[in-house]
């Protein structure tokens, strides 16, 4: 990450903090007229608070959104190597959404993802993973398992590692480069022929092992209007909260440059409304106003709202430019536009 801004963010989120954010919440659900509002603890590491700091913080959002009337859906996203038996029922308590951060099998895992001493964290999340999937199979308290594309991994391999987890959902992002950053290995159409490949295996399997990058794509090709942030022209809003109390656009921004995603509010003085009217959540919101002139042109832009923001950026255009990885977002969407129309009426894609 070019921005580094967290290291001078306070560890953890202060009661004062939640409490104030959840009173900003509340009132931002009931102006909205929210019928559903969804609060994740991230990272970092969320888990790193410790049971009693995080039961805390679940238990304030909690109780500021029931008084709301708006339902609230909680979430933590992990990289699960501390989830216990406590935090199992902390999440059953609260009917929290687990989502866990593994990049797939262990040479892939391993390169990035190491523990304090410099050690391979993969066998953790693993364990940690395996933990949770037993002790909650029945309740859906396990969100799925969120990954990126990594071409140096065959895609059947790939697939199998997650399959063979027992899993239901899997999200396979494209890695967090732009145009001043992708390496030359991944260009070239490289991430288009492995994430074609992947389709195919994973289309053609008998299981139900969901990746939700295509089941999306899908989706927006049958007429459907909102994507995520990855793709489509628009998607449901994301709002940062860092531990500080400043609102702040989508960490993944944070490939840019240093300070990107700040937005100068915070909870302690400003509305969400007030943050969600800063041009850089407006962007991510509302594809087409910040998309580049010959996105808004282009036939599939419905499905891809010119990729992921961060992906767009150079120093030398900033972020007005088409995806760095347009043309393998163009390729993908075009094989499953081709696999679809051997199943359903031509007539019915977009």
């Amino acid at each position: 990450m070019t921005d580094q801004s967290w290291v001078d963010q306070p560890r953890f989120i202060s009661a004062d903090t939640a409490h104030a954010l959840g009173k900003r919440l509340a009132t931002y659900a009931v102006k909205r007229e929210l019928s559903s509002l969804t609060v994740v603890a991230h990272g970092g590491e969320p888990l790193l608070m410790g049971v009693g700091r995080l039961r805390d913080f679940l238990a304030v959002i909690d109780d500021s959104l029931r008084r709301s009337g708006c339902f609230l859906r909680l979430g933590v996203q992990t990289n699960g190597t501390l989830i216990n038996g406590e935090f199992i029922e902390l999440f059953q308590e609260y009917n929290v959404g687990v989502g866990v951060s593994l990049d797939g099998p262990a040479q892939a895992h391993d390169r990035h993802r190491v523990d304090k001493y410099g050690i391979g964290s993969s066998r953790a999340t693993i364990a940690g993973l395996s933990r949770l999937h037993d002790a909650t199979q029945e309740e859906g308290i396990l969100g799925g398992l969120l990954s990126y594309a990594h071409i140096d991994i065959l895609p059947a391999e790939f697939l199998a590692f997650f399959a063979g987890l027992g899993v239901a959902n899997l999200d396979v992002l494209l890695p967090d480069f732009n145009h001043d950053t992708i390496p030359p290995n991944y260009r070239g159409g490289a991430v288009a022929q492995w994430m074609i490949e992947l389709f195919d295996l994973w289309i053609d399997r008998p299981d139900e092992l969901e990746i939700r990058t295509f089941a999306v794509i899908m989706h927006l090709l049958l007429g459907g209007r909102f994507g995520y942030e990855s793709f489509g022209a628009n998607s449901l809003g994301v709002l940062v909260v860092e531990t500080d109390g400043g609102y702040h656009a989508s960490d993944t921004l944070k490939s840019a440059y240093e300070g990107v995603t700040s937005t100068g509010l915070n909870v302690w003085h400003h509305e969400v409304r007030e943050a969600e009217e800063s041009p850089l959540l407006r962007a991510a919101i509302d594809k087409a106003a910040s998309a580049a002139a010959e996105c808004l042109s282009c036939p599939i832009f419905n499905v891809c709202g010119g990729g992921l923001l961060a992906h767009r950026y150079s120093a030398r255009r900033g972020f007005n430019q088409p995806s760095v990885y347009c043309e393998d977002i163009k390729a993908v969407v075009g094989h499953i536009r081709r696999r679809l129309a051997r199943e359903i009426p031509a007539q019915m894609l977009h």
